[in-house]
């Protein structure tokens, strides 16, 4: 059985929430930190935009009394405010075999089983992939939809044999600890992994400090 760490980081801000995923992504690359499972919440309305989009025309479509922060995933621009975020970081072999695709399916088959806990009968998505600017003004293949409205998508980074995926679930906040518990539950029973619940390591949190200015700079920000 795989051991897996599960961080419960609550509301912060969207600069630590991008800096902290890719200092556990960084680690687990360096083999000094362990799989992770992390849920976290946002203090502050924030737009995460995906590594190649341009920040100019994500900014004519959200307002702009909010943070901007260039995630290092793909995939569109996301509002984000009150809404159940995630992060999971694991080297290839706990996830076996699994390509781009698969993985993102896999993935959004567990959070299926978790809104399932709270009677939302939820589908994955097998119709025409559409492009645009906002992740979630249209559905995408194997995203997770209720009456064809997107209700999950994802984006995900690879590097050395890591997955670093991050996904945003558009729920009522009361529902949160359910929908999590369905989510770990549908990973152990599936997957053959078991959680305990942890921090951020020494290295981790050092990295997160060093990294947490790149994701405030415009130089970053600005880059396309």
């Amino acid at each position: 059985m795989a051991e897996w760490r599960l961080l419960n980081s609550g509301n912060c801000d969207g600069y630590f929430n991008m800096a902290v995923d890719e200092a556990i992504f960084l680690c687990v690359i360096n083999n000094t930190s362990p799989s992770t499972l992390r849920f976290y919440g946002w203090s502050f309305p924030s737009v995460s935009f995906g590594y190649f989009q341009k920040i100019n025309e994500v900014k004519q479509v959200f307002s702009a009394q909010t943070n901007f922060i260039r995630r290092i995933t793909g995939g569109g621009a996301v509002y984000h405010n009150k809404e159940l975020t995630f992060s999971i970081i694991c080297k290839s072999e706990d996830l076996p075999g699994l390509s781009t695709l698969d993985s993102y399916k896999y993935i959004s088959e567990k959070i299926i089983e978790g809104l399932q806990t709270i009677g939302i009968e939820a589908e994955l998505y097998h119709g025409k992939m559409q492009g645009g600017l906002c992740c979630f003004t249209s559905p995408q293949l194997n995203d997770v939809v209720v009456g064809g409205i997107k209700l999950y998508g994802g984006a995900q980074r690879r590097r050395n044999g890591v997955l670093l995926h991050q996904g945003s679930i558009m729920l009522n906040t009361s529902l949160f600890e359910r929908v999590k518990s369905g989510i770990i539950n549908s990973f152990m029973r599936h997957s053959g992994i078991k959680f305990e619940e942890g921090a951020l390591s020494e290295d981790e949190f050092r990295i997160y400090k060093n990294l947490l200015e790149k994701y405030k700079s415009e130089a970053w920000n600005n880059r396309y």
